[in-house]
């Protein structure tokens, strides 16, 4: 049995409290290959048509059916990755928070170690598929590149007309633009489309606010349901900007009667390299059919001779013993997938 076995055994990774995902929760299925590659197919069936008129007497000709086509893709591993060395200073000495002239044994200090970095493991692992899973929503697509792993793109076929750059002359924050116009223009364009009803709006912060600027308007703001953040409308929606998270901040009535609830995401994530990012651009709005978007997250195995298994994270210990370090590995290959990619759109930036 190894060290990591006998973790998870003792109880310490199903003891570690994972935060909720929004956009995960939204990539409700999990699948897990039973190999490295991941295949799926692509398949769009528009319920919306009807059937021809012919004379009694005439033969009729049978239906083409629609080919669908067939997608392998092998994603790239997440590995996180830390070490545990029998010289180091913090086993022979204190921990953080720890009293003053130590009150545990080396060996305590170790577990204690190994717990907290399974914990960044799983939050750094888990916060890269959530960042996935916010890119695949967001484009219709999927950019991944790495360490020797290149550059490749997932492409969900979303329709090009429901990824539009910028607004122009529509632009949110000119005078005397309505932004229900465009939100409309494209709730229109995903029906047509995709037979999309555009039901949620998920806004950056800047995209909000000039939403915001224009429906506050003493003789639009009845537009907006006031019981969203408690019951004082106008200061309710001043405080949305205090969004630290994803939060529901308002419905409205759109141009057509339909009721869109709106969210802002004001959320950022360090990237690799450092860099704060936000999941959703300041200035971004996307568009969601929350009833029929079907989104999956599936997992490739992880080829390892310690585990070989289908899993979402695999974890291992292993050592060497000159100089004498345990190392704690944490392995995932995920791959968000959008099988409805007609189903959302994104306007990436409403200001310009």
């Amino acid at each position: 049995m190894t060290l990591t076995q006998t973790l998870i055994q003792g109880g310490i990774i199903k003891q570690l409290k994972m935060p909720s995902y929004f956009y995960q929760g939204l990539f409700a299925t999990q699948f897990l290959s039973q190999s490295d590659t991941i295949i799926f197919d692509d398949v769009y069936q528009d319920m919306r048509g009807i059937a021809k008129y012919v004379l009694p007497s005439v033969v009729s000709k049978a239906n083409r059916n629609k080919s669908f086509d067939v997608k392998a893709f092998t994603p790239a591993y997440l590995k996180e990755k830390d070490a545990i060395e029998a010289f180091s200073p913090v086993l022979q000495g204190r921990m953080a928070g720890e009293q003053i002239g130590g009150s545990m044994s080396p060996e305590q200090r170790a577990q204690a170690i190994r717990a907290y970095q399974l914990r960044m493991h799983r939050w750094k692992v888990e916060n890269r598929i959530e960042q996935m899973c916010a890119e695949a929503l967001k484009t219709g697509k999927l950019a991944i590149s790495g360490d020797q792993y290149g550059n490749v793109t997932v492409d969900f076929n979303r329709d090009a007309a429901l990824t539009v750059a910028t607004l122009g002359a529509q632009k949110w924050n000119s005078a005397g633009v309505n932004p229900l116009d465009s939100i409309a223009t494209y709730r229109d364009k995903a029906y047509e489309v995709g037979n999309a009803v555009i039901d949620t709006l998920i806004m950056g912060k800047g995209a909000f606010a000039s939403f915001y600027k224009y429906m506050a308007d003493k003789d639009r703001s009845h537009l907006f349901k006031n019981d969203f953040r408690g019951s004082n409308l106008t200061m309710n929606l001043l405080h949305a900007g205090d969004v630290r998270g994803v939060e529901r901040v308002a419905q409205f009535t759109s141009t057509d009667g339909a009721t869109l609830e709106i969210y802002v995401d004001n959320r950022f994530y360090t990237d690799v390299d450092g860099t704060a990012k936000r999941y959703v651009e300041d200035n971004a709005v996307i568009g969601l059919d929350s009833t029929a978007f079907v989104g999956v997250q599936a997992f490739g195995a992880i080829k390892d001779h310690d585990g070989m298994q289908a899993v979402r994270m695999f974890h291992k210990e292993f050592r060497t013993d000159e100089p004498s370090v345990d190392y704690l590995l944490t392995q995932s290959a995920p791959l968000p997938i959008v099988l409805t990619p007609n189903k959302t759109f994104l306007l990436a930036n409403v200001n310009v």
